[in-house]
């Protein structure tokens, strides 16, 4: 999933049940859809449960993959096809005017690797993907795209904090030209519960110093960042060890301003492997799984400055409007 200005798309994924057992961890099983693609118009109101969704051309049938928007907003890539090999095309291109995919030149050693993320710097037009597609499984690699000759180039990422991570999260801020990165799975354990970022500029990584309740390791929750830079949310995910797992509902906001971090109200029902955006100081998030299901509806919507969660995105009165779910939602 990516946003840009008022629509956010989301492409690709498929059906997921994620908990068999409560008692003991138990691998996912899914099944990769039809490559559906669709826009969420957020420039109008809607109802959580009857969204402003418009359908667009089937994409890559993909689950966990990478996707990003050139800075002109003009074009989208989705990275990674499974099931191809490294002779095989690696991505398919989405062309906003002509309503048209097309596909990549780039080819890759490790195709079929997942769970990472494209972050597109305004500044440069180029997109990262930390942790790369190198045949070895040490994900130490930033793989950088060029949009304008349709390429991957590569850095190494040496002893930063994302190296062996991936089902990790990221978003671009907008204020320090960074991008920052959390949570995921590391060589056998849950990554740190740190916010790292990484600085295109130089190259160079380091942690923010965060203080609060924050949230603790996981994977697969989303993340998104306000269109000016000052609030961080990570929202669901999933967390396990040997003899347990649990698909979470927990709220995160950091003010990335005073580096504090706030606990929202749990979400009524748990969700991982959702996708999310801010817009408006409004956080919302669709789709996932929670402990049973692959959830289609209803789009969940937090309002950052009410701080609860509402039915309506943009809707006419937010000071009384409630999510029917939440049952101790604050007024």
């Amino acid at each position: 999933y990516v946003r840009f200005g008022d629509k956010f798309y989301v492409v690709g994924g498929g059906l997921i049940r994620e908990v068999e057992e409560r008692g003991f961890f138990t691998t996912p099983k899914g099944t990769i859809g039809d490559g559906q693609f669709a826009v969420l118009d957020l420039s109008v109101s809607w109802s959580a449960t009857t969204p402003a969704w418009k359908k667009l051309p089937n994409g890559p049938k993909t689950n966990g993959a990478p996707v990003a928007m050139n800075r002109e907003g003009t074009k989208l890539i989705n990275f990674m096809i499974p099931g191809n090999s490294s002779a095989d095309p690696f991505a398919q291109i989405f062309d906003i005017a002509s309503n048209t995919w097309t596909t990549s030149k780039i080819r890759v050693p490790s195709p079929n690797r997942n769970g990472l993320r494209a972050i597109t710097n305004p500044e440069t037009g180029l997109t990262y993907i930390a942790g790369g597609y190198e045949a070895d499984d040490k994900f130490d690699q930033m793989y950088v795209y060029h949009w304008d000759i349709d390429d991957l180039t590569k850095i190494p990422m040496g002893s930063a904090a994302l190296v062996n991570t991936q089902h990790y999260r990221a978003v671009w801020w907008t204020t320090k030209k960074r991008i920052l990165y959390f949570g995921g799975f590391a060589s056998g354990a849950f990554a740190k519960a740190d916010v790292y970022e990484f600085d295109p500029s130089n190259e160079s990584w380091g942690a923010l110093i965060t203080t609060g309740e924050g949230p603790g390791a996981r994977s697969d929750m989303c993340m998104a960042i306000s269109e000016d830079g000052t609030k961080l949310v990570i929202f669901g995910g999933r967390y396990y060890d040997k003899w347990d797992q649990a698909i979470l509902g927990h709220l995160f906001v950091l003010d990335l301003t005073t580096m504090v971090w706030t606990r929202a109200q749990d979400y009524a029902t748990p969700r991982t492997y959702a996708a999310c955006a801010i817009a408006d100081n409004t956080f919302i998030s669709w789709g996932g799984t929670d402990t049973s299901t692959t959830v289609n509806a209803p789009v969940i919507i937090y309002d950052l400055k009410r701080n609860k969660y509402l039915s309506q995105f943009k809707g006419p009165d937010p000071d009384k409007d409630v999510d029917p779910l939440m049952k101790n939602a604050p007024t």
